[in-house]
Order: structure tokens, then sequence, then C-alpha cells
């Protein structure tokens, strides 16, 4: 973020940066504060808000009120967890200058539609919960948002509307009530009580899930397998508004407002007289049909421990770890048509680490590593599809592991219960579990409690569990080799398992036979580049030059590149940067007998697969 040494930034000077022609900062200096606001700790939060509220003033003053505005709005579409800060800057600004209170109102009205005609269900999710914080904010009229609310009620009530647009309806409006229902449980009670009065009459005219799954049930992945059957999104979005309606709505714990109760709350108050403004009129299609749509996600819950947890306070973490995993995967499909195919688009999307400290920076919650860890295995096992690659999710898991040990007890946790669960997991689930857990184990020296698996070696060929650990060695052996493998066994008690490893996974020499006709060159050259020799380059030239230039056969240069790279990878044989070390000892001549043509370079792919030929996960 952008944290203060003596101050929360710099200096007014280093924050305004005025260049030639008087005007203030930069567009890229203007956009990087507002897309970094709310980075800050909590103890300089409502500082380096006003101070970026003064800069937002400034620059307005200077004719960029829509650059402000519209990347305002961007961040917000984008950025979920960040709302609540977005919702208190424009607040700030508007207490000074309406004019950019109306404005915000007019560009979220126009955005909402653009996301409605889109069926960009994400942005309309986020620019709903905007307007929420933009009436805590006294910016926004809450009749204003209880009419938001109302208009999605319409079609979620109309008979004539799809049902696909009548469950997003409904969950949308549940969506937002966490950000605006105790603003107006005190000022709009009534109208409260009428839009839960809607949604139960809904939910209680809702088929059950299974029924509307009918048919389809089994291509998705429900978790825990209950008696009273599978939950979706919506089915678990209104156990969460029952659960705000049963603790008198107040607003979750984890949504605490950005300015708390000092002088710039106040100074907001005191300005909502004059400077709040009413959305404009919103229309919500429901003839038209949602595309690339046909149900909604179905439940996948890891960790039993995670009931203790107040209900709104897991679902409103869950919905934010989500949120910020579709912005840093930077998924195409997401981006907007003109940026889709630009390398890099989106700036910060695509950077895990990133995105993992950004989901470590939200606000904590009794269990939230649980919560975290749930939230993202779930994501990644989700059905048909995962909306990213199976390693961006293993990859933000590494990330969130280095950057905070407390993540460790709830992995182990979910990925036991994951074991566990086998035998009711679908193939395609278990297929991802086994690509990720290799992956994640490669990058840990594949450390494990091995000894709590150990049983899976004496169970019957045919048992899952055994099937399970069998191919989830036989990809680890593609990430590394056997040796340090079954150490690795060993070490944690798991040595039985060993016995489940290939077999005949060792490289081997293709040109060992003394009966080769080369025998005698390859030997010469392998030992010249072993770990144990390692002769001079210079060395290495002059042999090549004299005992490989004139090979018999008809192919000698394919022949001379064969023997340079068996005898390389063999010897390089014990790890991948054992290998590299000695390509890049001998790499002139290698280029150099690789260079004369495709033959050449077709006998370097053979001699690869010659010297793997037993151990195909190695190569």
């Amino acid at each position: 973020g952008q944290g203060a040494d003596g101050g929360v930034r710099a200096s007014k000077v280093a924050r305004m940066a005025e260049f030639s022609g008087g005007t203030v900062m930069e567009d890229q200096s203007l956009r990087m504060l507002i897309v970094r606001a709310g980075d800050e700790p909590p103890s300089q939060l409502e500082q380096s808000l006003v101070m970026l509220a003064e800069d937002i003033e400034g620059a307005v003053g200077h004719g960029q009120l829509e650059f402000v505005v519209n990347t305002i709005i961007t961040c917000v579409c984008k950025l979920g967890s960040k709302v609540p800060v977005y919702g208190a800057v424009v607040g700030l600004i508007n207490a000074n200058d309406a004019t950019v209170g109306k404005a915000t109102m007019n560009a979220v009205h126009l955005r909402l539609e653009k996301a409605m005609k889109a069926d960009d269900v994400g942005a309309q999710k986020l620019l709903l919960r905007f307007c929420a914080e933009l009436c805590t904010s006294s910016v926004l009229y809450m009749s204003g948002m209880v009419g938001v609310l109302n208009d999605f009620l319409a079609v979620s009530s109309s008979k004539d509307a799809r049902r696909m647009r009548r469950e997003i309806c409904s969950l949308l409006v549940m969506s937002t009530l966490p950000w605006c229902c105790e603003k107006l449980r005190d000022e709009k009670r009534e109208d409260l009580e009428n839009v839960f009065a809607k949604l139960r009459e809904y939910m209680e005219d809702r088929d059950p899930v299974d029924v509307l799954l009918e048919g389809t049930l089994e291509g998705v992945q429900p978790l825990p397998l209950t008696d009273g059957g599978p939950l979706d999104e919506l089915e678990e979005a209104w156990a969460m508004v029952q659960a705000l309606e049963k603790a008198r709505w107040v607003r979750p714990e984890c949504l605490a407002a950005p300015l708390g109760e000092g002088r710039a709350a106040s100074k907001i108050r005191r300005a909502e007289t004059v400077s709040m403004h009413q959305m404009p009129t919103l229309v919500v299609e429901g003839a038209r049909r949602v595309r690339g749509q046909q149900h909604l996600a179905v439940a996948f819950r890891l960790l039993p421990s995670l009931l203790e947890v107040p209900l709104p306070l897991v679902w409103v973490t869950r919905d934010q770890v989500r949120d910020t995993l579709r912005f840093f995967a930077g998924a195409r499909h997401t981006f907007e048509a003109d940026m889709q195919d630009a390398p890099g688009a989106g700036g910060l999307k695509g950077n895990v680490e990133e995105g993992a400290k950004q989901i470590l920076n939200l606000a904590s919650v009794p269990k939230f590593e649980g919560i975290v860890v749930e939230t993202i295995v779930s994501e990644m096992l989700r059905l048909p599809k995962a909306e990213h690659a199976v390693v961006f999710y293993g990859a933000t898991i590494i990330e969130l592991c280095k950057l905070q040990s407390t993540i460790h007890p709830a992995l182990g946790a979910a990925i036991s219960y994951l074991y566990d669960a086998l035998p009711s997991l679908q193939v395609e689930c278990v297929d991802r579990f086994l690509e990720w857990f290799a992956f994640h184990l490669s990058n840990f020296d594949f450390k494990w409690l091995w000894a709590e698996w150990a049983n899976a070696a004496n169970q019957p060929r045919h048992a899952t569990q055994r099937r399970f650990v069998a191919t989830l060695l036989e990809k680890t052996l593609r990430l590394t080799y056997p040796e340090r493998l079954a150490k690795a066994l060993e070490t944690a008690g798991g040595g039985g398992l060993a016995k489940l490893l290939p077999k005949d996974t060792g490289a081997l020499f293709p040109f060992e036979d003394k009966d080769h006709p080369l025998h005698v060159q390859a030997e010469g050259l392998r030992e010249m580049v072993s770990l144990t020799r390692r002769a001079a380059a210079a060395e290495v030239e002059e042999y090549v030059a004299r005992e490989l230039s004139d090979l018999p056969g008809d192919f000698p240069s394919a022949d001379r590149a064969r023997i340079l790279v068996a005898s390389m990878v063999y010897e390089g044989r014990e790890s991948f940067s054992h290998v590299l070390g000695i390509l890049g000892r001998y790499l002139a001549t290698l280029r150099s007998a690789l260079e004369v043509g495709e033959d050449a370079e077709e006998a370097a792919a053979d001699a690869i697969a010659l010297v793997w030929r037993g151990g195909a996960p190695s190569l």
C-alpha cells in the first residue's frame, strides 16, 4: 500500500506532483492512488482516505471529474473488498462538492444498465453494494436504495420473467443486504421488512435444488452429502439473510465503516442535508434470457468447524475472497472487449502474490484461514468447470502459505477431508485434486502427513484411496526424482507407500551396450561431461571435433547430436539443476551440433526420450 514513513504518504508535494502548465498530478499517478486506496493499516486508513479525497478534489477542480468518477466505478466493479472504502471517499468529496456525488450516481446508473445488458452479474452485485455504501456516506438517499432493491424484486416476483433471471435478481438483493440492512433498519424499517417478506415468499415457492437440477445433478459436486439434499448459491444466501434477520439486522463486523466515528464521518453527517442525491430510474429486464448460465452453483463445503462462525461473517468473507480471485486471476472473458487480447491487460491482474496479499488484507473473522482455504479449494473443484486454471488456485494457496503460516493447519484439514471423501467425489474433482496437490507438494519439498495415508498401500488395488495415492505419487515424479520422493515418504513415516511408486523409473544410457557401434565414442563423451570429471568446455569441443566429426552411418550429424544430448541428460539425471548446469557448461558445443538442421534437432529430442524411456514421469 501507500504506507507512510512519518506520515500516511510522503508529502502533499509528492502526491500532487505538479507538472508543466500548473495542472495536478498525472492520470497514472492519480489512478494508482485510487486503486491502492484501502491498502493502508487500519490505524492509518481514515487519514489516508481524507488525503485521497483532497487529492481528488484538486483533480476535479482541474477538469478531471469524468476521469476520477470512471476510475472509481471501474475499481468498484473489480475490487469488491474495497467497496466500503470507495463509498467513504465519495462521501468525503461529496460533502464539499455535490457535483461529484451527482456524477457518481449517474455513472453508477449507466454502469448498472451496461452490466445488466451484458449479463455481468459480478459487476451488478458490486455496484449495488456501492449504492449501499453511498447511502452510508450520505450520498444516496435511502429511498433511492429501497427503490433499486424493489426494481430487482419486481423481476423476482414476476411470473412472466424467466426463471434464471428471477434467480439472479433474488440473489443480487440478498447479496446486497449485509451492506445496507442496518441503515435500512434504522431509517426504513417497514421497507426492510417488505424486502424480507418478498424474498421469503420467493424462497418458499422455489423448488428444491435437486428438482431444479434434475438431469444435471450428476454433473455437479455438492458437499457435504446431506439428507436434506444439495444447497446452491441462492439457498446459502437466503440462510445468510435469515441469520441477519435473527440478529436484528446488525451489519456484519467484517464490514466495519472505514471512517469509524471520527471527524471525517461527522463532516459527512453535517453536510448530508444539502448533498444527497437520487438514483435515476432503473429498468431491470425480466423477459430476456440469461446468456451462458443454466443454474446457480452448488455449495461445496469442506470444513465442518466453520459452522461455529456466524453465517453472515462466513458468507461475506467467502464472497470477498471469490471477488479477489476473479480480479487477480485475470480471466480474459471478464475484460472489456478492447482489452481481451492485450498483453498484461488489467494492470494488477495475474499477479498472484498481490492477490494473496489482498486476501490476507480482508477483515479478520473467526476461523478466517479456514474460510479462505475452503473458498479457494471449492472454487478450484467447482463443476462443470472452474472459472480459472487449477494452477492459479494452487499458486495462490502457495503464496498464502508463504505469507501466513496459520494457513497450513486449515489447508491440511481441507486436504484430509477431501481424502476421506474420495469415494463420493466426481472423477473430474479427483483429477483436479491430484493435479493441484502434486503441484503443491513439489513447492514444499513433498512434506505431508504421509503416515496417515500409509494404510493405502495395504488396500486392494481397486480401492479408491490406494488408486488416488498411487496416481498422486506418479504425478509427483513428473516434478522430482524417485530417490527424493522416496526419502520424503520415509522421513514422514510413509515408507510403505514407496511400493506404490512406478517401477523402472531410472534413466538409461542409450549407448551402454558394448556392441553398439557408437559405444566407445559415446562413453568417452559421457565420462568427460560427468559431474565427477567436469571437463573444460574447450576440451569437450576438441573431443567432439576429433571423435564425432566422422561417424559411421547414413546420418552422422544426427548421431552426433544424439550422443551429445544423451550424455548430458543422462549425467544430469539426479536433478533438474544438474542437467541445466551441464547443458550450460557445454552450451556452445551443443548449439553448434544442433544448428546443422532439423535432423539434428529431431535426434536431440529422440535422445531425451531414449534416456527416460523407462521413466515416463521424469520425461
